[in-house]
């Protein structure tokens, strides 16, 4: 906070605290839908010939 003159203090924390808020967002809701594409194509591969039912391939790919 050194580079804020005194007087904008509170200005600068709350912009710093609003950025570390939406990174922290953004990069949750990044990472969460890689992740569920990496599951849900791992799936598809693993269950790729399996002797399931449709209705239970389905249900599986559908649960990420």
């Amino acid at each position: 906070m050194t580079a804020v003159p005194v007087s904008e203090e509170g200005m600068g924390s709350a912009v710093n605290d609003t950025i570390r808020e939406l990174g922290g967002t953004l990069g949750v809701g990044i990472m969460g839908s890689l992740q569920a594409g990496t599951y849900t194509t791992g799936l598809t591969d693993a269950l790729r010939g399996s002797y399931l039912s449709q209705d239970i391939l389905g249900a599986s790919k559908e649960s990420a």
